[in-house]
């Protein structure tokens, strides 16, 4: 974990992320987010994954923020801003 190791050498403390991806991309591992994203039923792997990185960025004394889910992750079309007026 390069980029730990060097926020840590830097002097930062906390670290603000999101827990899921802006777009249905897998983890270092092949893993998804969800095994069926229109039910949202969590792939377990996944979120292993996840454990392990937080337990990794706890010991070398990271504070964690994390964002579950951003709002337009979950339907990124309706929820998209209006295009400008002219």
């Amino acid at each position: 974990m390069d980029i730990i190791d060097t926020r840590v050498d830097l002097g930062f403390t906390a670290m603000v992320t999101t827990l899921t991806p802006f777009s249905n991309v897998p983890n270092a591992h092949g893993e998804h987010v969800f095994t069926d994203i229109s039910k949202f039923e969590p792939n377990e792997a996944y979120f292993e994954h996840v454990d392990s990185l937080l337990d990794q960025l706890e010991f070398r004394g990271i504070a964690v923020y994390l964002v579950a889910l951003w709002w337009n992750q979950v339907n990124a079309e309706r929820y998209a801003p209006s295009p400008p007026r002219t």
